[in-house]
């Protein structure tokens, strides 16, 4: 069985996107990510370019894939929280198989143990604040709320303590 999860972490300067792949027959999983800069507006505003990302999520997620997108709770009530709202009311709008994912909770459970073992806790591209962890985190997040991904994790996490270990490969 093959499970596809995509973690979306929206941000002002960098947007996080973390594909991790399930293939559940050959006991192996594949990790890719892409990092969107914000762009500045001429009025020096920093905007996410939000139709690039939803032109590259529904050109690049297949079909059977999942999508979760961090929600967003404005915080300061200043221009960025609602240049943040606006940009993630139009992506969801723009990529329609996208699910918004409260991160309420989250980093008490989707542990880093759990994300080293995946190989998502650090990524080789750098980002202004960890936008591919929370990205990858998101995205695991998304799989423990879901049933056949969840099932998935919990196969993975006990073959690895019982010595059967998976196999990570690249994308080709």
């Amino acid at each position: 069985m093959k499970y596809e999860v995509w973690g979306v972490d929206p941000g002002l300067v960098d947007t996080g996107i973390v594909r991790i792949s399930f293939d559940t027959d050959t006991k192996r999983w594949y990790v890719d990510h892409t990092v969107f800069k914000g762009v500045v507006d001429n009025q020096g505003t920093r905007r996410i370019p939000s139709a690039e990302i939803a032109d590259y999520l529904n050109t690049e997620v297949p079909g059977h894939a999942v999508i979760y997108i961090e929600a967003y709770r404005p915080r300061s009530h200043y221009q960025n929280d609602a240049e943040m709202g606006r940009a993630i009311n139009d992506l969801k709008a723009r990529v329609k198989k996208a699910k918004s994912l409260d991160n309420t909770g989250m980093k008490k459970v989707v542990k880093p143990e759990l994300m080293q073992r995946l190989n998502v806790w650090t990524f080789s591209t750098k980002t202004h604040h960890q936008d591919l962890r929370s990205a990858a985190m998101i995205a695991l997040y998304g799989m423990l709320k879901d049933e056949v991904g969840n099932d998935i994790l919990f196969q993975f996490v006990c073959d690895q303590l019982t010595g059967q270990p998976w196999t990570q490969v690249a994308f080709v």
